[in-house]
């Protein structure tokens, strides 16, 4: 494995970016309104088509925004009322299952929601399977571990590369990014 591949294996993903705040939809708004006012006072119709064009991106940046916003205040919401770490998603395969069952599942307890991505199909509606599929960007690239932030998007922890550099024989990659993601869960005890 190339070190440079190692790098990206160590680092949470993505990295926890800030919330969408009040900030950027009043720029947006006024984005919006000095366009559309500059082309119809223009009279030109490239301009007002160009015009609409922009309006029609920033509603859907606008509503994008929100819709992101409403699935990290609910993660949050859940972390906080569950007493709830992470959410980790496993599978049934056997380079992964028994090792994540023994050495994570048994150290984390009830503070995590296990869910298996085997069994996708029969995942309930909630608010861990919906924050899963929203924040899982790369969706089934499993194992991952979801981590709820206090502010901005939550840390995704991919472990897939990791586990399959392991079954070849080098466990350092593995080894890094559970100490981290342990680390992680050490400070979450300490803070609640």
């Amino acid at each position: 494995m190339r070190a440079e591949d190692k790098k990206k294996l160590l680092m949470p993903d993505p990295e926890p970016r800030p919330d969408p705040g009040a900030g950027c939809f009043l720029w947006v708004g006024i984005l919006l309104v000095v366009s559309l006012a500059g082309a119809v006072l223009s009279g030109n119709k490239v301009l007002i088509g160009f015009a609409a064009v922009l309006a029609a991106l920033a509603i859907i940046g606008v509503l994008a925004a929100i819709k992101e916003k409403s699935h990290l205040n609910r993660l949050r919401e859940w972390s906080e009322e569950t007493r709830r770490f992470a959410i980790v998603v496993t599978s049934d395969s056997p380079r992964w299952a028994d090792y994540i069952s023994s050495n994570w599942l048994a150290k984390f307890g009830e503070h995590v929601t296990a869910l298996n991505y085997s069994q996708k199909s029969e995942w309930p509606k909630s608010i861990e399977t919906e924050a899963v599929r929203y924040f899982d960007e790369f969706g089934g690239d499993h194992p991952i571990v979801v981590i709820p932030r206090e502010s901005g998007r939550p840390a995704v922890y991919r472990f897939r590369a990791a586990f399959v550099a392991a079954s070849h024989g080098d466990e350092d990659a593995l080894k890094k990014m559970e100490e981290k993601l342990f680390n992680e869960y050490a400070d979450w005890r300490a803070r609640n």
